[in-house]
């Protein structure tokens, strides 16, 4: 948006009135269609001069040219007993579906409207039909969707979004509802913003304090990826919210559906963030100890621009091979991986706002061992906890050994530092 137009409402806005408009304005670029709709509706609440304050600088931004933007009907369907829902015009229990967000490996996920709060946006998952296709599946999956979030919400800082509502179809399957989070994925973000190697431990340790926060009260993930992990803007400030608390381990966890939740990880899902003892062939509950092999995972991407396994290489090796490499396949370090990428690690460390000589140098020792540990193919080597991870990379932050947990001192200290280096 040119300058000139910002100049043009300041003239007219107090100062705090247009700082406001600003960082609404600025972060209602990064949405699109729909979702742009549902974040503006969210920060601007009952105030519908600040709505159309917001509104008419958005009309000079050409960023929300967007497919979502054009009027569909779009069918939300899967194969098997569930039903099909039109966005626009079927209901999925009280909530209407206004857009198709995505698909992944539970189901198809899509921003409805929040019958309770007319203002705000929901999202609604339709799990696939075959991960919960028997009534007996849908109705335990459903439970223990709902004991998961009700623990959540006892914590004094829920690390999830809040669950509106989970139910059964009549036909079968089921459906999941909880509020909607304006954000962005964390790579997604990151790389955007070309923040610091600095930047994204600060946002890693949000994710990990999250989810240690849910191992606590006894929940764990089971289906960390990146796109779960969501940052979005308190003030001036980036913070990490994880998405889907209870759902994947309420998939995981129904053992007789177990290789279809797999099956469709694989098919649809970041299959490459499963912890090796997930995608064994003997039958497990879901265990604190895998969401902590994720946690390494997307500490790792975050640092070197990789995932520890590629995608595409375990979806070719197909449900035959593909245990076996998470299994068995060496990862390499970090400083390694970067010397294999060849040409490639220069326009990484460019998103990382440094050279490919500094950032080799940033991952070289203590820094580039903390997601190998965390990558341990057997649990029991691994961090016992996600709240070990965090405080070994806090102590790094901190220029402590490994090990050292911070006090309190030392969390005001990030604090204030992700303040002065928003980047």
């Amino acid at each position: 948006m040119p300058r000139s137009e910002f100049a043009i409402h300041k003239t007219t806005l107090d100062s705090e009135r247009f700082k406001l408009v600003r960082e609404i304005f600025l972060d209602a670029q990064r949405f699109r269609g729909a979702a742009r709709q549902a974040f503006l509706l969210q920060r601007c609440g009952g105030d519908p001069s600040l709505h159309k304050q917001v509104a008419d600088l958005l009309k000079h931004d050409d960023s929300d040219t967007f497919v979502l933007d054009r009027p569909v009907i779009q069918t939300v369907e899967d194969t098997g007993s569930a039903p099909r829902a039109k966005v626009g015009r079927d209901p999925v229990g009280r909530f209407k579906l206004l857009q198709v967000l995505g698909e992944g490996s539970s189901g198809v996920t899509s921003l409805a409207q929040n019958p309770d709060a007319k203002a705000r946006r929901a999202v609604v998952k339709i799990v696939h039909a075959k991960l919960a296709a028997l009534p007996a599946d849908a109705a335990d999956a459903v439970s223990r969707i709902q004991v998961d979030h009700r623990s959540l919400a006892a914590l004094r800082q829920h690390p999830s979004a809040r669950l509106l509502d989970c139910a059964r179809f009549e036909r079968g399957g089921l459906y999941i509802a909880t509020d909607f989070i304006p954000g962005e994925p964390i790579l997604q973000y990151c790389d955007r913003v070309r923040a610091s190697i600095r930047s994204r431990l600060l946002l890693f340790l949000d994710a990990c304090e999250a989810v240690a926060a849910a191992h606590q009260c006894g929940v764990i993930h089971a289906g960390l990826t990146p796109g779960n992990a969501i940052v979005r803007m308190a003030g001036d400030v980036p913070t990490v919210m994880i998405s889907d608390f209870g759902v994947a381990r309420a998939l995981h966890d129904l053992l007789g559906q177990r290789r279809a939740w797999i099956e469709a990880r694989l098919a649809h899902g970041a299959v490459e963030y499963l912890a090796p003892e997930q995608a064994a062939d003997e039958p497990r509950l879901a265990e604190s100890g895998s969401d902590v092999y994720s946690l390494g995972a997307l500490l790792y991407e975050l640092l070197t621009g990789v995932a520890p396994f590629d995608r595409f290489a375990l979806r070719r090796a197909g449900m035959g091979d593909f245990p076996r490499i998470l299994a068995e396949q060496t990862v390499l370090d970090p400083v390694n991986r970067l010397a294999e990428l060849g040409d490639r690690s220069h326009e990484l460390a460019e998103r990382r706002s440094c050279s490919a000589p500094e950032l080799r140098a940033q991952l070289a020792g203590d820094l580039g061992s903390i997601p190998m540990k965390a990558l341990c193919k057997s649990a029991t080597a691994r961090h016992p906890s996600a709240s070990a991870l965090s405080d070994e990379v806090r102590g790094f932050l901190d220029g402590k050994p490994n090990g050292t947990a911070p006090g309190l001192r030392d969390r005001m200290r990030r604090i204030f530092g992700r303040l002065r280096d928003p980047q």
